[in-house]
């Protein structure tokens, strides 16, 4: 009996199987018949790559395969790539630590091609991290940013955005480091088709008095906000302004001044009555201060009357949640 070996595979079942796995990964598994996949996919220009360069060793994949063919490219602390001829690209990851200047040049670079939908964008305390974030704003096409930094950003320390036009293209926005709403407005400003936003928020200026009006987020269908020390009357601000909205999420620390504000059930009504539809909440909150008044149990949980006839403690159609109470030791 004949065995079907791998090369006996038809083109299109190795082109399935390219299209789940990064090449390098690919070429290691199935070294022993490298020299015959390279007659029957290698010479095609229909196939496509994912690729992954960690190191000055997977950087030699790149002499294996046709630029224009790599439609995913993952890179971890390089010096240089060319990418003016991968025209296919649609997915960027990129990871990188502090003071990386081929990062910011590989940016620049991705600037010029018009096919990139989705980058994310890793980093470790990057002085530079407000820098690259411009520069990912300005990909022509872009679709989805996630970008994370260790480092809390506070508006007067970070290079602020220098975003010329309205972006139309973005629709889904993912920030995974703290920054104050004053920094976040004035990008989110010119990104009016955003469908989906999550963020970290740091409490900023308290005392400012800017409202978020002129934002146009009347598109946002889903938020998701991690909040540390945020007013609840600026985060209403904020909510008031996603008139389509359908689901929030909410999570995170509140201390200080701060706190007795979440216990107000006509604040938690403002939030429900954005444009008059039922909404999805889901609350988990923890409350960095002692308000043992407020609570009628001893498990740490409030159950503040208000919160009870808003169902926010039990599980309910239009919110669902816990603010739990940290007691802190004098």
């Amino acid at each position: 009996m004949n065995r079907t070996k791998l090369t006996d595979l038809h083109q299109d079942i190795w082109f399935e199987i390219f299209g789940y796995f990064y090449v390098d990964e690919l070429l290691h598994t199935f070294a022993y018949i490298f020299n015959e996949l390279d007659s029957i996919l290698f010479n095609n220009d229909q196939l496509r790559f994912h690729v992954r360069i960690h190191s000055n060793v997977t950087k030699e994949i790149l002499t294996e395969v046709n630029f224009s063919q790599i439609i995913s490219l993952s890179i971890d602390e390089i010096e240089y790539v060319d990418t003016s001829n991968m025209v296919s690209l649609r997915s960027v990851l990129l990871n990188g630590s502090n003071c990386n200047e081929w990062m910011e040049n590989l940016l620049q670079q991705l600037t010029f091609l018009t096919n990139i939908k989705k980058i994310s964008i890793r980093l470790c305390y990057n002085d530079r991290g407000s820098y690259l974030l411009d520069l990912a704003l300005r990909i022509p096409g872009l679709k989805y940013l996630y970008f994370k930094d260790l480092a809390n950003w506070e508006t007067n320390d970070y290079h602020q955005p220098e975003i010329q036009s309205k972006i139309y293209s973005i629709e889904n926005i993912h920030w995974n480091f703290y920054c104050e709403f004053e920094y976040v407005k004035r990008i989110l400003f010119y990104l009016p088709n955003l469908r989906f936003l999550q963020l970290k928020l740091l409490r900023g200026d308290e005392y400012s008095n800017e409202t978020f009006n002129e934002c146009n987020l009347n598109q946002i269908k889903r938020v998701h906000l991690t909040l540390c020390d945020v007013s609840f009357d600026r985060l209403i601000s904020f909510l008031q302004t996603m008139t389509t909205i359908e689901s929030i999420t909410i999570n995170g620390y509140i201390w200080g001044r701060n706190v007795i504000s979440y216990f107000k059930s006509e604040k938690w009504k403002n939030i429900l009555n954005i444009n008059q539809k039922k909404k999805q909440i889901f609350v988990d909150l923890d409350l960095r201060q002692d308000y043992s008044n407020l609570s009628k149990d001893n498990i740490g949980t409030i159950n503040y009357d208000e919160f009870e006839r808003m169902a926010l403690c039990v599980t309910s159609y239009t919110i669902k949640g816990v603010i739990n109470q940290i007691y802190l030791n004098d």
